[in-house]
This record gives structure tokens, sequence and C-alpha cells, in this order.
């Protein structure tokens, strides 16, 4: 595959992402994928691991959901993407009970894509919290560093655990 065509890719998964349509996933991701989560999550080995532990229990707790990328890079073998994630706190999510709270957590996602689909990805996010009087819990904060080197060599910046 080349750099437009893994863009072409995220854009249309993005699609499915913001529909709520966990089937349309099987589209875009090879069933034996591996998602790299922030704690609370760690790796989730399967896509339909990955539909029912990771994006099932989100749209329920957060049935606004809304993600837009602000920066999308590929190459032939990678897609990384940044933007915010948006949704109002409606139901349990990580044992925190509904706070009726919007967030905007920001995140960066790198996929790696092997035969025209996502087979690995390290997913990252900032600022996602979520208020309740006057205590704030992070929802989903993790490292760059936990993905034990999964991360490329982007513009000069090697992520991963060296």
């Amino acid at each position: 595959m080349n750099a437009e065509y893994n863009k072409k890719l995220v854009a249309d998964m993005y699609v499915a992402l913001n529909t709520k349509n966990l089937d349309a996933h099987d589209n875009y991701w090879h069933q034996d994928m591996i998602w790299h989560g922030p704690p609370g999550f760690g790796d989730i080995h399967g896509l339909e691991n990955f539909k029912e532990q990771v994006m099932k229990p989100f749209y329920a707790a957060f049935p606004d959901y809304y993600v837009e990328n602000d920066i999308v890079v590929a190459d032939d073998t990678w897609a990384s993407a940044t933007g915010y994630l948006t949704g109002t706190h409606k139901g349990t999510y990580l044992d925190i009970e509904p706070t009726g709270k919007s967030i905007k957590m920001q995140f960066s996602d790198f996929w790696l894509i092997k035969d025209g689909k996502f087979s690995e990805a390290a997913h990252h996010s900032v600022g996602g919290l979520i208020e309740h009087g006057t205590e704030i819990t992070a929802i989903a904060c993790s490292t760059v560093n936990s993905y034990n080197g999964l991360v490329p060599v982007v513009g000069g910046f090697e992520g991963g655990v060296h």
C-alpha cells in the first residue's frame, strides 16, 4: 500500500468510529489485530475483543462520542493521527459512575498496516478528564513508552522503549 491509501484507510475507519458501527471495523482491521491501549486496558488481542472490551463500553458510556483528526501522516506501512475525541459521560466507564459532564480528550494513534488493513495499533491519549464535584479523574492517559517499541521513527522522533 502507499501513503495515500493508508491515509484514506484512517479516514474511512474514523467514519465507522463516529457512526458507532462496530461491524464496519471488519473492513479496516485484521481479525488477529493487536491494540496497545493505555493503562487499564493493556494489550487487546483480536478484533472481536477490541470491539467488545474497548469500543462497545466506550460507546455506551459516551453515546455522543465523536472523534476528529487534526493531523494524519502516513507512509507505505505506517499511519498516525492526532486529534480530539469528545463526548458526554452518560454511562459507567472504568468504574466511574456517569457524571453528565462533557470530555475532550486529545489523542495520538499509530497503526501498522499490512495487506491493506490495520494489524497493530498504539493509542496515546492525554487530557481525558471527567470532572465530578471537586474531583477530577483521568480516564485514559498513557505514555508513548508503554508501547514496547511499536511507535516508528517519525520526523526524527523515535518512540517506544530503548
